[in-house]
């Protein structure tokens, strides 16, 4: 299907949640994705290094290690700390530092989701440099066994993020900070209703769509490059705007992100 507005989508959005309605929902959770160029893969992004997958995996956990020392270290001083005595598990913080460094710029294994289908199609059609060039809108069914969040979190803080055995859909509870200019990540996070979905390591150098497992449970649509810009229009007059950006300036967060993400050139 190749959407040329949002009307032309509507109709697929609509009769999905009327299909799903509360019953449907015990089985399964609804979630979308967009990408500005039709030619890119369903990946996370540490596999889009051109590397073995023993070596990937290798530098990935120097990246994650690095990542944590500079918290440490309060080289990066804006990541929020989990609130530990909520949940058990040994590998709670892990989790919440790799899922902030995610919105942060961090290459990590995470693949980001949306519950908002606006917020999926904008990210399709936000960038005026593809616009004229076709992009993508991507709906997952997730299935209940693989879909965390507050009530089964346990299952994941027992498991370091690396070494992660099954998919998982992760909507990690976070804790809105009362301040806007304190841990941006967390914000944005909670802006665009984001999701994460993680997988074990010798499923990340293959897209999501090639895998087996995923087969009935991807739904695939065209963004025609032509209409990006009505899209975006469309988008703007419902009110959907979102806050792209990942860091405060001023404490050059880029910049550090990008010195820890050398590690993977």
């Amino acid at each position: 299907m190749i959407v040329k507005s949002i009307k032309d989508l509507l109709p697929v959005i609509s009769n999905l949640q009327e299909k799903l309605g509360l019953n449907a929902r015990q089985s399964y959770t609804e979630v979308y994705r967009g990408q500005s160029l039709f030619e890119y893969k369903l990946t996370p992004g540490i596999s889009r290094y051109k590397h073995p997958l023993n070596e990937i995996l290798k530098r990935e956990k120097m990246l994650a290690e690095k990542f944590v020392n500079a918290i440490k270290n309060k080289e990066i001083e804006f990541i929020q700390e989990p609130y530990v005595n909520q949940h058990k598990g040994t590998y709670q913080k892990e989790w919440f530092y790799l899922i902030q460094g995610q919105h942060l710029g961090l290459k990590t294994r995470l693949m980001d989701w949306t519950l908002c289908w606006e917020t999926a199609l904008l990210f399709a059609v936000e960038n005026e440099k593809y616009f004229g060039m076709d992009g993508q809108f991507w709906i997952y069914l997730c299935p209940k066994n693989n879909f965390i969040h507050n009530d089964n979190i346990e299952i994941i803080y027992s498991i370091h993020p690396l070494e992660v055995t099954s998919t998982y859909l992760i909507n990690q509870p976070f804790y809105q900070p009362d301040k806007e200019d304190e841990y941006i990540s967390e914000h944005r996070r909670a802006r665009q209703y984001g999701r994460f979905l993680i997988q074990e390591s010798k499923n990340i150098l293959t897209p999501l769509e090639d895998q087996p497992e995923m087969d009935g449970h991807l739904w695939k649509f065209i963004i025609d490059g032509n209409s990006k810009k009505r899209i975006k229009s469309e988008l703007m007059e419902r009110g959907h705007v979102i806050e792209w950006k990942y860091y405060r300036k001023s404490d050059n967060i880029e910049e550090k992100i990008n010195k820890i993400n050398e590690i993977m050139d």
